[in-house]
């Protein structure tokens, strides 16, 4: 294909054709360019939620409610009433329950 430096014509016209294709191309002037963007920007986002909110804060029982004081300096509750879901806090500071686990 190259003797002394020198393409022959042929070749040397088939390298220009894809040089200037794939310059093209860069420039967004060929269809396969195009295609290539359209399809990556009909891509579906996956929706996020803003604030999701798990089944624990869900069932969390509010500051407001009183537990049971024991002696340890902790509050217990048992919430919501009826369960097996235990909650703590330090007894009288009126924070967010933590639950027992």
């Amino acid at each position: 294909m190259i003797s002394k430096n020198k393409l022959k014509i042929p070749q040397a016209l088939l390298l220009r054709n894809l040089l200037e294709r794939q310059q093209d191309e860069c420039r967004g002037l060929t269809s396969s360019a195009t295609q290539i963007v359209n399809e990556s920007m009909v891509k579906e986002i996956p929706e996020i939620e803003n604030n999701p909110v798990t089944e624990v804060e869900s069932t969390k029982p509010s500051i407001g409610i009183s537990g049971i004081n024991r002696d340890d300096g902790y509050e217990y509750l048992t919430w919501p009433s009826g369960t097996n879901t235990h909650w703590y806090r330090l007894t009288g500071s009126n924070s967010e329950w933590n639950k027992w686990q």
